[in-house]
């Protein structure tokens, strides 16, 4: 096995391939250690961490896809202890098992997907420094975003899932739009808007909105709201 002993390690692979072929799986140990894949990977699955335990990072390169669950979770990268760091294209995360993980987004490029999905169970997800774009396909969990600032074009999409969405903009971000589309958000439940401490500015346009709004400290720029027809309770 590779053991990574006192200290924070990296255990760095081409692939997933090569890192399901590591003799008797990888063991992080004390410390802060990391599963580095350095080349772009759209064929991760749960089982390739099936022999993996007690690292704490996640780190993709490029444009990848990941389906995580019970395996991942148990090898230390569920939200509790972990974080999956995305790569500069678009990002595919697919959540098993119920499972919560936290996707830090600060590699994304501006304008570049991270899609979201849920392999039918309900998994949670956090997402932070965001300035590139959210997808949701069939996300039954919940979905928290935290953005930065958008030096770039100014503008940041989150797509909501059917479940419990929290969105929480960036201070200093006074000319970034946030928009989201909460199309998938389910009659009665819960959009929140929740500032950081600096108070964010900018804009945040709500589109697509039968739900039920939620603010705190939300914004000190202009938040608009575009309803659609309520057919469910009106």
């Amino acid at each position: 096995s590779l053991s990574g002993g006192d200290g924070n390690d990296v255990f760095q692979f081409a692939d997933t391939a090569h890192l399901v072929a590591a003799t008797n799986g990888v063991i992080g140990e004390v410390g802060t250690d990391v599963v580095h894949l350095t080349t772009a990977d759209t064929g991760i699955v749960d089982a390739d961490f099936a022999n993996v335990t007690t690292v704490e990072t996640l780190t993709l390169t490029g444009a990848s896809s990941a389906v995580l669950g019970s395996n991942a979770d148990a090898a230390g990268l569920d939200s509790a202890t972990g974080t999956i760091k995305t790569g500069t294209g678009a990002t595919s995360i697919t959540g098993a098992n119920d499972k919560h993980f936290t996707i830090d987004a600060t590699s994304l490029a501006n304008g570049t997907a991270l899609t979201l999905a849920d392999n039918d169970t309900a998994s949670n997800f956090t997402v932070t420094n965001l300035v590139g774009d959210t997808a949701q396909t069939n996300l039954a969990g919940t979905l928290t975003v935290t953005t930065a600032d958008n030096t770039d074009d100014n503008t940041i999409t989150v797509i909501t899932g059917a479940a419990a969405t929290d969105v929480r903009t960036s201070a200093g971000a006074a000319s970034d739009t946030v928009t989201i589309d909460a199309t998938a958000l389910a009659n009665d439940v819960n959009l929140t808007l929740n500032g950081d401490a600096g108070a964010a500015a900018g804009t945040i346009s709500i589109t697509n909105f039968i739900g039920n709004l939620v603010t705190t400290n939300a914004n000190s720029g202009a938040i608009t709201v575009s309803l659609v027809d309520n057919t469910v309770d009106n």
